[in-house]
């Protein structure tokens, strides 16, 4: 474990406040973040394709973060999932392999298993924990889409295949609660597609939430005891919202933000409470945007800068946004819920270099 050297800045921000300009245009993936009601964490490529952890205890203005993996280990950013008793990393390794690693809470060693072999994953995973499992969802050969499942204690991993070749175009996104595990995809024809399966059952269902063209990017998916909800980037870079109710087969949308005002893939996440979303706007900006479960009303502001895609988490009281800045510095923005101030924090100046 190391005490990250680089801690240089924390910024109070407003929801009009920024981190300054950024370089219009620069793109990559989000830095996936979580949190619980003990802390925050991220996980990251580090220089030369390693792999890092970041966490921050809840309340502590220091972070801290540690190498989980080396050199040429993490082609892509990696899914990060946490609970209150462990961390889980899914990620694409060297060889489009599907590495998983994991480290209980309070605990500085990692562990890794290959969840699966050579060339069996072609983009980012996404990662999911709950209900005595972890869940793996990947894009596989030929546009797959695969997905993995281990018990909690129980090194063996096994594997389905829950959509044939030319069923999704880009990373899925999965989400877990005590009941069921869904999947978000961009499937043919930038339609939305939607798949899920209760514990216990092998089979696997599939709607078409939004048809062709309706989507520009991968979804992000979320789930709680009541709904599942995704957030999209819609036709002519709208901001999209769909959700169901648990058991119901219809789906509803609704438009967060009209045209022009979402660049890249959106981020969400969901509690008993609301369901917040973070998103990559014009010039850059880092917006975020919520609303009261059973609202129909959406509120947004803007956070900041970001040169990535963002990714946003909810608890332990506190919303919770992960993005990068110029020379692929790491930042983490928080404001505690109900509160509209926003604080900035610089983890790490130039992870990417």
């Amino acid at each position: 474990m190391k005490r990250l050297a680089r801690l240089a800045l924390i910024v109070l921000l407003c929801l009009a406040g920024s981190l300054g300009p950024a370089t219009p245009g620069l793109t990559s993936t989000a830095p996936p973040i979580a949190r619980d009601d003990t802390a925050s964490v991220i996980a990251a490529r580090g220089p030369n394709d390693t792999l890092r952890f970041y966490w921050n205890l809840n309340g502590d203005v220091s972070w801290y973060w540690t190498a989980v993996a080396g050199p040429g280990s993490t082609p892509s950013e990696p899914s990060l999932a946490r609970d209150g008793t462990a961390s889980v990393i899914a990620a694409q390794g060297a060889n489009n392999t599907l590495k998983f690693y994991w480290n209980l809470n309070g605990n500085p060693t990692w562990n890794t298993t290959q969840v699966a072999g050579p060339g069996s994953t072609v983009s980012a995973p996404s990662v999911a924990r709950g209900a005595g499992a972890n869940v793996i969802a990947a894009r596989g050969p030929n546009n797959t889409l695969m997905f993995y499942w281990n018990l909690y204690g129980n090194p063996t991993w096994n594997a389905t295949q829950v959509a044939g070749p030319g069923s999704i175009l880009s990373a899925p996104s999965i989400a877990r609660d005590g009941t069921a595990t869904v999947i978000a995809a961009q499937g043919a024809n930038n339609t939305l597609m939607f798949y899920w399966n209760l514990h216990g059952n092998p089979t696997w269902n599939a709607t078409q939430v939004a048809g062709p063209g309706s989507i520009l990017s991968a979804p992000s998916i979320a789930r709680d005891g009541t709904a599942s909800v995704i957030a999209a980037q819609g036709a002519n870079n709208t901001l999209k919202f769909y959700w169901n109710l648990n058991g119901n087969p219809t789906w509803n949308t609704t438009q967060v933000a009209g045209p022009g005002s979402t660049v890249s893939a959106p981020s969400i996440a969901r509690d008993s409470a609301a369901s917040v979303i973070a998103a990559r706007g014009p010039n850059d900006a880092l917006k975020f945007y919520w609303n009261l479960n059973g609202n129909p009303t959406w509120n947004g502001g803007s956070v900041g800068d970001t040169l990535s895609d963002p990714s946003v988490a909810r608890g332990g009281g506190a919303n919770v946004i992960a993005a990068r800045g110029p020379n692929n510095s790491l930042y983490m923005y928080i404001n505690l819920i109900g509160n509209p101030y926003w604080r900035g924090t610089l983890i790490d100046g130039c992870p990417g270099c």
